[in-house]
């Protein structure tokens, strides 16, 4: 082509060849190409959370022995992606999550710009396309939060999509030593430079991430606190229409909670204990019809916490759902069997509530005997 161009007299012996060029303005070219990848890179991040993707192969919680572990490293391993993650040891495995479209596609990008990284010989591209991929994870570290954040705080479902993306792009950014370097000799400076300028984003994007989803756990938790801010709404539900009204409250709780199943795990049953426990008067019947809503609300939650084919929600809230449990046996019971449950602070009534509040308990549910009074005297 050049030789044509000559014959054409559009160049002579002295004009410089595109290579000269080339190398006299080779770093406008790869200012111009990071900064095309930094251009797509923020489009990425800015878009909203509409298309999402399904990504990793592993079980929500899957326990795994050494043995496994071993065996399964003793295979073969293909090259890390998100399509062949299953044939990884499960402590490696991403769990099954929905991630938005453009997360994928961010890292698909972050990655593509490694992988030229790496093959390209030349060492000052090499180290700027390297440079970009840090720049993209630091760019989404201070743009998506902020860009996202009204979404976020406004719609859970958007909280636990953020918390999923951050947790995502740590999981992709740790295989990478099976992913585009796994055919790289560990021995290189490339290997040995390339995972340390990404490292310090895993703990960044994981403290986004909490940060994140505590805002809106918080916000759910107030959601549920105004909605169970009745001192009396255990009183009286003997009536009918405060039965059918307390019965609406409990139902609105449990339906919130199942919105956002995901998202908050103990507002309800903590809340429904502090309110069971403030009451200075509790009727019998109050008391009975109390701790059969409560105990249906109890067993409605279960089924929200389940973790392979069983319901984990005394490991998930365990403070929250025994308090609840022995307030439930509290209102049910009598004072001989609430002095067995206690047996001079060694049993499980003593294990999951103050004395102060067995006491509370006691006083608002049974009448001023001698009974009363020596049990109470034995509570300290």
């Amino acid at each position: 082509m050049a030789v044509f161009l000559k014959k054409l007299e559009f160049f002579n012996d002295a004009t410089p060849t595109f290579q000269v060029f080339s190398e006299q303005h080779f770093t406008v070219f790869i200012d111009r190409r990071c900064l095309e990848v930094i251009r797509r890179s923020k489009e990425l991040i800015c878009m909203p959370y509409l298309e999402l993707a399904e990504v990793g192969s592993g079980e929500e919680v899957n326990e795994e022995t050494i043995i496994q572990y071993k065996e399964a490293f003793g295979k073969p391993l293909p090259k890390s992606s998100t399509s062949c993650d299953s044939m990884y040891p499960v402590l490696l495995q991403l769990p099954r999550c929905k991630v938005s479209k453009s997360t994928v596609d961010l890292m698909e990008l972050v990655f593509a710009t490694l992988e030229d990284a790496i093959n390209t010989d030349n060492e000052k591209l090499s180290g700027r396309l390297a440079l970009t991929a840090r720049n993209i994870l630091q760019l989404f570290e201070l743009t998506a939060p902020r860009h996202h954040g009204t979404a976020i705080s406004s719609m859970p479902q958007m909280a636990a999509i953020f918390y999923n993306n951050c947790f995502y792009i740590c999981h992709r950014l740790m295989m990478m030593p099976f992913g585009i370097l796994k055919n790289v000799d560990k021995k290189s400076a490339k290997y040995a430079s390339f995972r340390p300028i990404l490292s310090d984003s895993l703990w960044k994007l994981r403290e986004i991430a909490a940060d994140m989803l505590e805002q809106t756990m918080r916000q759910c938790r107030r959601d549920i606190s105004v909605m169970l801010n009745k001192d009396d709404l255990f009183v009286k539900i003997d009536d009918l229409e405060r039965c059918d009204a307390t019965k609406d409250v409990l139902n609105a709780c449990l339906m919130h909670v199942q919105n956002v199943s995901h998202l908050l795990k103990e507002a309800t049953a903590n809340v429904c204990s502090c309110t069971s426990l403030r009451l200075e008067d509790i009727r019998s019947v109050d008391a009975d019809i109390s701790a059969k809503m409560i105990e249906t609300l109890l067993s409605q939650l279960g089924p929200i916490f389940m973790v392979n084919g069983r319901s984990s929600i005394h490991e998930v809230c365990s403070t929250s759902y025994f308090r609840t449990k022995e307030i439930i046996f509290c209102l049910k019971g009598s004072l001989q069997s609430i002095d067995d449950r206690w047996c001079s602070a060694k049993g499980p009534l003593a294990q999951w509530l103050q004395a102060s509040e067995v006491r509370s308990l006691i006083k608002a549910l049974f009448m001023n005997t001698e009974q009363r009074r020596q049990l109470l005297d034995s509570i300290f």
